[in-house]
């Protein structure tokens, strides 16, 4: 009977060194989380507030720009040329405006960092757990 004690006792240790390595890992993991949702909020913040800044400047920018080519070529026959050239540029602006704040939208990855070291530790975790034949020496 002491042989069984003496024997359960390593994987009694084992067991609890496992779940003491976890409990730390989740902790670890948890703080983790926290600093990037910070920094994925911070980033949200940005993009929105670039969006809406820009999309105003742009508008306001339009508008100026349109009245004062009305007002530079209203007395002329190319009026509406003017009128069309300076509307295609602003068009060209606008989408190239759109094109840069979805790669930036679709280049984010909040929690980037988070998933890869959850990828790690459940690849460790496998391997610490998967049983190894004892080497014959």
């Amino acid at each position: 009977m002491p042989y069984e004690e003496t024997s359960t006792a390593p994987l009694l240790n084992r067991l609890q060194a496992t779940v003491e390595v976890i409990t730390r890992g989740f902790h670890h993991r948890a703080e983790l989380i926290e600093l990037e949702l910070a920094e994925a909020r911070t980033e949200a913040t940005a993009i929105l507030t670039t969006l809406l800044v820009s999309g105003v400047a742009v508008l306001l920018a339009g508008v100026a720009i349109n009245f004062l080519i009305a007002a530079i070529w209203w007395d002329t026959p190319y009026r509406v040329r003017s009128l069309a050239i300076v509307t295609g540029i602003e068009v060209a602006i606008a989408v190239t405006a759109v094109i840069r704040w979805r790669t930036r939208l679709s280049g984010w990855q909040p929690l980037a960092t988070t998933a890869e070291q959850l990828k790690k530790d459940s690849q460790c975790l496998r391997e610490s757990l998967t049983p190894t034949e004892p080497q014959n020496l």
